[in-house]
């Protein structure tokens, strides 16, 4: 709980994002994840497989835009890096 309450108060975050909860929700799914690690890897490593296999799809190799990740738990940022010139 003292971790979730430092990272509120340390990350860097507009006001709208914390009166919304925005900032809150995201601090609390990764200290789910943390807490449920075991649990949460099978939807992980599905969720990150559906995005390689989309990104094979893809007609181009320019831009990846990944929305509404949050802190980016399911997103294989370093595959999409080497995949994507930006992401």
């Amino acid at each position: 709980m003292l971790t979730e309450a430092l990272a509120w108060l340390f990350t860097p975050a507009s006001g709208l994002a914390r009166r919304h909860g925005y900032l809150g929700e995201s601090i609390a799914i990764s200290a789910r994840q943390r807490r449920c690690r075991e649990a949460w890897a099978p939807h992980l490593g599905a969720s990150r497989q559906a995005l390689l296999d989309a990104a094979q799809t893809a007609p181009g190799r320019r831009i990846a835009l990944v929305l509404g990740s949050g802190p980016l738990l399911e997103v294989p940022l370093e595959a999409l890096a080497r995949r994507f010139r930006e992401v």
